[in-house]
């Protein structure tokens, strides 16, 4: 498991920043800035904070080039291969599509080593891996299907990930 905390600094989560007391095992115990104290997840928390590092990086305003030199950046392939993986499936996507491309990539072998090396490359640039990849591959998912979030922590079909976010199309929630 990717562990990106240490004792002593500081993280935000749904309840607000915190800093980490102690690590031990699966469990981190955490002090919330109104003084609560409290044991957590590390995997559940550690999922969170990518979640937020993905939520609060400037997104390029959708396109269906892909950048190679994307300001420096380092996620095109990742980007590359998710649009990859959807130009096989058909619109509208359903809300699990997500895990429908965990699950094609999964199933593809060509994919399934692009993947891997991705995994791979961030794990050797100090990043979180596994995590980093498959964080990006949901952002990329969104992003390129103009969908929105509707629930997060599904139990994923893929072996590739755990959990995903159902999404949907934002005209459908408006009426």
């Amino acid at each position: 498991m990717d562990n990106p905390f240490e004792v002593g600094r500081r993280y935000r989560n749904r309840n607000g920043a915190y800093e980490v007391l102690a690590l031990e095992d699966e469990q981190m115990t955490i002090l919330y800035d109104n003084g609560r104290v409290q044991t957590v997840s590390i995997p559940m928390q550690a999922r969170i904070w990518a979640n937020i590092q993905i939520d609060e990086t400037p997104t390029k305003p959708k396109s269906a080039r892909v950048d190679k030199d994307d300001e420096g950046l380092d996620s095109w392939p990742i980007k590359e291969l998710v649009q990859d993986v959807l130009h096989t499936f058909h619109s509208p996507h359903p809300t699990d599509v997500i895990d429908q491309v965990f699950l094609a990539i999964e199933n593809n072998s060509a994919w399934l080593e692009r993947y891997e090396h991705l995994v791979v490359h961030y794990s050797g640039q100090g990043k979180y891996g596994k995590m980093t990849v498959n964080s990006m591959i949901g952002r990329f998912t969104k992003d390129l299907t103009g969908m929105v979030t509707l629930k997060a922590e599904n139990v994923a079909s893929s072996s590739l990930v755990k959990s995903y976010s159902t999404l949907g199309y934002e005209e459908y929630e408006r009426k």
